[in-house]
């Protein structure tokens, strides 16, 4: 029981703005993959307090939740991905959808991440989840398309890699994978205009509050 209070813990610092920069907390994302390893058995559980965060009312709470579910995918193997297919993709494919009300930076972040995972795992015949998941994204991308509605521009969202902040690719190194992996440096709103658009944080007690509930 401490050990999931913990790990609920280290989940809501990680993926607090606290610093305005969009990084989220480098420490706790490392503590979260840490408790991950030793107790596997916790793993369901760190899949839940993350998606609680992604549905967070902070654009900025989603968009290093989004961050974080990925590393943690690649950092934590086929038991983690499998939870986030039973948890957490459908709920990334709704944000990755256009013209549904999603905040810009996170309905693209939302949609590279569908392809991403289809490429990277949904090779998988045990995932194949992801591969379906991304050829939905593109009928629905192709249906938008058809009724005028053009996809945001991608580079909002700069590739991993040479890209990647200081702070993150140090976390991707200390949490094994090669710098950028998964991660992305965002262009993101000025933070402290969210309160202006009503756009709120809120604790993870009662699961958080979301951009769409569910």
């Amino acid at each position: 029981m401490a050990d999931a209070a913990r790990l609920k813990s280290a989940v809501y610092r990680a993926t607090q703005d606290t610093a305005g920069d969009g990084e989220g907390d480098p420490a706790a994302m490392i503590e979260v993959d840490g408790i991950l390893k030793e107790h596997p058995e916790l793993i369901a559980e760190g899949v839940k307090y993350i998606k609680a965060r992604i549905k967070d009312r902070s654009i900025a709470v989603a968009v290093i939740s989004l961050h974080l579910i990925d590393q943690c995918m690649q950092s934590n193997g086929f038991q983690f991905q499998v939870h986030v297919i039973k948890k957490v993709l459908q709920r990334v494919l709704k944000f990755a959808y256009l013209n549904k009300g999603t905040p810009p930076v996170v309905q693209q972040l939302s949609a590279s991440l569908i392809r991403q995972w289809a490429s990277t795992y949904g090779t998988d015949a045990r995932m194949s989840e992801f591969a379906a998941a991304a050829r939905e994204l593109a009928k629905q991308e192709e249906k938008s398309m058809r009724a005028g509605v053009m996809s945001p521009q991608m580079n909002a969202i700069t590739t991993r890699g040479a890209l990647a902040s200081p702070q993150q690719a140090q976390m991707a190194r200390n949490m094994g994978s090669p710098p950028g992996g998964g991660m992305y440096q965002q262009q993101l709103p000025p933070f402290a205009s969210l309160a202006d658009d009503g756009m709120q944080q809120h604790p993870m007690a009662g699961g958080g509050g979301g951009l769409h509930q569910g």
